[in-house]
């Protein structure tokens, strides 16, 4: 079955294109195609060609996900609003995010777990609908335990954990002014090359990992993403 060109969720523009429908009407190089796969495998069975490697991560990051606005000339810097020794038998830190760029300024929060002897991190993404239900399912003072993020379950068997909102980084369905958006005023959406939410998000994981990757209690675990479809 073939299915209409969409847009959804103010993603990329070839978010939901099956690959057979690009690849059908001509929408793809044609190296992509199973009937030319031969030209992305040389030597041991399996491994890809370096050239075509290149070229195909290119492929997806222009026509997929877009192309991620430069960073060198924002101002990262984290804080930690508060700390909990001992919350549900681990290290509770809760942090934020916060990012400015040419006088605009933006932040998120993320809530950091950390058990005795953790064996690594999972970084959770909570996608739901922005409001205060979204808030509850990764409430970090469970008032409500979610089955969608089952932090005691992970605490039990030594991970550490993190969550943070997505609609705090960037706004899903309401174009691209918020959050991170609104540090790129000068991105031009209509350019089908430009930057979707999705890339926003994995920022948004990028940033946090940067700052696990400094905290004393977290930098040599290993990290884990959960929660994206």
């Amino acid at each position: 079955r073939l299915f209409p060109l969409q847009r959804t969720r103010g993603r990329a523009n070839w978010a939901n294109r099956p690959l057979l429908w690009l690849c059908r009407y001509g929408d793809i190089p044609r190296f992509f195609y199973h009937r030319h796969s031969h030209f992305l495998h040389q030597g041991a069975r399996g491994t890809m060609n370096e050239e075509k490697r290149s070229e195909l991560l290119s492929y997806f990051l222009k026509e997929e996900y877009g192309v991620l606005p430069s960073f060198s000339d924002v101002h990262v810097y984290y804080e930690v609003v508060d700390e909990f020794p001992d919350a549900l038998k681990a290290h509770r830190k809760d942090l934020r995010c916060h990012l400015e760029r040419k006088g605009r300024y933006t932040s998120f929060g993320f809530d950091l777990f950390v058990p005795p002897k953790p064996k690594g991190v999972f970084i959770f993404l909570c996608n739901r609908p922005v409001g205060q239900i979204s808030k509850k399912e990764i409430d970090p003072n469970r008032d409500l335990k979610s089955s969608f993020y089952p932090m005691e379950a992970i605490l039990k068997r030594g991970y550490a954990c993190c969550a943070f909102l997505t609609a705090e980084v960037a706004e899903d369905k309401a174009g691209f002014r918020f959050g991170m958006n609104s540090l790129f005023p000068d991105i031009n959406h209509e350019d089908p090359h430009s930057y979707g939410t999705l890339l926003f998000w994995a920022k948004g994981f990028s940033l946090i990992i940067d700052y696990l990757k400094q905290d004393p209690l977290t930098k040599d675990l290993p990290l884990a993403t959960v929660g994206h479809s």
